[in-house]
């Protein structure tokens, strides 16, 4: 700021957000925090699980947004509100009509069915303009909360102001998203390298496709490979908060490439396929907590799940008893040949792996996926495995796994994913013959060496 020739000219020193609080603050934060006092506001909110406003300070300051927060108990120590929302009003209330508010923020808030609330909220009060991706690793070293940044435009009944004047790449009915993987260094701040495939030597710095994005929407028409304008949507409805889900590529190279490499199929989302009866898509049975995990039935987390495999673990084991406790029923619902995916907290969403003879007496943890084919669909649960190793079936998924703070988590937009469909049975079977010969020889391999080993005893 010294060196821009504002020295501690308009610089304050204070707790913006609990204003009653300024009176008393000497460096004048009161005068300057006044409302409609500003064109611009510009903010990286603080996260953490006790940066939070209780509900008796946040009605001395009038937070109405804070009557939204969900409340477990009836003392305000439990009526909380997380700064970070907080921060949304208090720039809201500094904006200017027409002014704009630039914001880091979880990407929590924008698609997770607890703050559906705060997204109306938004939508009421302002217009989306700009949403980048902010890679996991800018900010890895201190968190590992997923977060974007965001730039919104405050909406108003009456003119706007002249001096909230904006920017020439803030389009009426337009949005900017970029999802950039990528801001040119890692979570320690060193700076990524490209390798050369064939002398595997790293041959010049990485570009940083963060800072192509914003060059390109500041000296052109921001369209780039990870970056483009979409048409303005409302974050209560949609995902549009979230910039990986917006990139579309994956579905149109999967397409592409089945034209000229499965002349016989159709893409068809999983939705689609359930809708039409041909798969059956059903969840785990729970997680037996670690004082229950003794016995011989084995339970199946989302890390037993890897290499196209169910890997029990010797360590995870349930009694009879506890297992049919979680099956709700004396078996477990799964059958041989079925097919399973992690389904959250897990880097290997959309992984496939199959359930062998014998495994499915297995307690399966809540957190998967289990899909099998009906006798209408027109492929076996080989083909359904088939289909989902595809890598640019496997692909789409990328777009469709959020961070629900940080974790990942699928919710039910698996039923966006493409897959290729067979236009008749021969064709199916044709196809996935190596993933069914494959499963097929491993299950008698195992078996036989069961045996042997019975015979050891």
């Amino acid at each position: 700021m010294v060196g821009m020739g504002d020295g501690s000219t308009h610089i304050k020193l204070g707790d913006s957000i609990r204003q009653t609080k300024w009176r008393d603050n000497r460096h004048g934060l009161e005068d300057a925090l006044g409302d409609d006092g500003y064109d611009v506001v510009l903010t990286n909110p603080p996260f953490g699980q006790n940066l939070k406003i209780g509900a008796s300070e946040a009605s001395a300051c009038g937070y109405t947004i804070c009557m939204h927060t969900k409340a477990g108990k009836a003392s305000d120590e439990y009526m909380q509100t997380e700064l970070g929302i907080v921060f949304v009003e208090r720039a809201w209330r500094l904006l200017h009509e027409g002014g704009r508010l630039g914001i880091v923020l979880p990407e929590t808030y924008f698609f997770s069915k607890s703050y559906a609330w705060f997204r109306e909220w938004l939508d009421e009060r302002f217009a989306l303009k700009a949403v980048l991706n902010i890679p996991m690793e800018a900010f890895q070293g201190f968190c590992r909360a997923k977060t974007n940044f965001y730039v919104l435009v405050k909406r108003g009944s009456g003119s706007r102001s002249a001096r909230a004047k904006q920017p020439f790449w803030v389009l009426d009915g337009k949005i900017w998203v970029s999802n950039a993987p990528t801001i040119g260094i890692n979570k320690d701040g060193e700076t990524l390298f490209r390798i050369d495939a064939s002398s595997m030597t790293r041959t010049s710095e990485v570009d940083d496709a963060a800072a192509m994005d914003v060059d390109s929407l500041l000296t052109g028409d921001g369209e780039t490979s990870t970056a483009s304008f979409m048409d303005a949507m409302s974050l209560a409805t949609t995902y549009i908060g979230v910039p990986r889900y917006c990139d579309q590529s994956t579905k149109v190279t999967l397409k592409n490439w089945m034209t000229g490499s499965l002349p016989g199929c159709s893409p068809v989302s999983l939705g689609a396929l359930v809708d039409a009866g041909w798969i059956r898509v059903k969840a785990g049975h729970g997680s037996p907590s670690q004082d229950m995990r003794s016995g011989t039935v084995p339970y199946i987390k989302v890390s037993d799940i890897r290499g196209g495999t169910i890997n029990p673990n010797s360590t995870n084991m349930v009694s009879e008893v506890v297992a049919r406790k979680f099956w709700k029923a004396e078996s477990s619902g799964m059958n041989p040949w079925d097919v399973v995916t992690p389904a959250r907290a897990s880097k290997n969403i959309g992984e496939p792996a199959v359930i062998l003879p014998g495994q499915e007496r297995a307690v399966f943890t809540k957190e998967v996926l289990v899909l099998s084919a009906t006798d209408e669909a027109p492929f076996d649960n080989f083909y359904i495995a088939w289909s989902l190793m595809l890598d640019h079936v496997h692909a789409q998924w990328d777009r469709v796994v959020f961070m629900q703070t940080n974790r990942e988590d699928l919710g039910d937009r698996w039923k966006e994913v493409l897959v290729p469909v067979p236009g008749d049975r021969g064709l199916a079977d044709d196809l996935s013959k190596s993933v069914r010969s494959y499963y097929k020889s491993l299950a008698e391999l195992k078996t036989a060496f069961l045996q042997e080993m019975s015979s050891w005893k």
